[in-house]
């Protein structure tokens, strides 16, 4: 009966082992194809280690990358924080991705941290007033109301969506065209491009003249 409870117990473990190998291997996959920008691929394969374990902080750390990747600011930072949230737990996540974790979160939430800032400063200057001149207090109290209620981070959310390229946007030497087709004045194309987050395109090198020139041949 020991002999058996033993044999379990070390199945067991072969089993959580190759668990643990094969994840690994699909993680490594997943962050080949985000290092060669194929986005949707790295996706698949981490949905499978997230399907199998939903806190894999490596997994949960690639996903978020994915989605800075691809425009989606506001989902990378809520992926990272619950990395920093796992890491609270002892031995949880490695030293490597926490770091990782840490340092996208800081760049993400500045907005906020910056907001939070203004906030804490228009709270002192309102103190000053108090009593002393009433219309400027409230005027600065209502600002300070505004600040806090206001959700900045989904109306962040709904500009970058408008400024994501379109998927029919090509990319060359890390920028990303867009042709229309369509008879417009100059300053009016000028204005669409803005509306998308872009501007018009202005060629800095001989390599991409020729990049330009293809792509409006193309579209002709």
């Amino acid at each position: 009966m020991v002999i058996t409870k033993k044999l379990v117990l070390l199945l067991a473990c072969a089993t959580l082992l190759a668990a643990g190998e094969a994840s690994q291997k699909t993680l490594n996959s997943a962050r080949t194809l985000l290092k060669s920008d194929d986005i949707d691929g790295a996706r698949t394969l981490l949905a499978k280690v997230i399907e199998a374990e939903p806190d894999n902080p490596d997994a949960l750390l690639l996903l978020a990358q994915c989605d800075e990747k691809a425009g989606d600011s506001v989902a990378a930072l809520g992926r990272y924080e619950r990395v920093l949230e796992l890491s609270e737990t002892e031995g949880a996540v490695t030293d490597a991705t926490r770091r990782d974790a840490e340092k996208a979160v800081l760049k993400l939430d500045e907005g906020r941290r910056i907001i939070a800032q203004a906030i804490a400063m228009l709270e002192r200057e309102a103190a000053k007033l108090k009593g002393k001149n009433d219309l400027a207090y409230e005027t600065v109290q209502a600002a300070i109301e505004t600040l806090k209620e206001k959700n900045f981070i989904a109306e962040a959310a709904e500009r970058e969506v408008t400024k994501r390229p379109p998927k029919s946007a090509i990319e060359f030497e890390g920028r990303r065209y867009v042709v229309v087709a369509t008879e417009v004045t100059w300053h009016e194309a000028r204005r669409r491009c803005e509306e998308l987050g872009g501007h018009l395109a202005t060629a800095t090198s001989i390599s991409e003249v020729e990049f330009i020139r293809r792509l409006a041949m193309g579209n002709g």
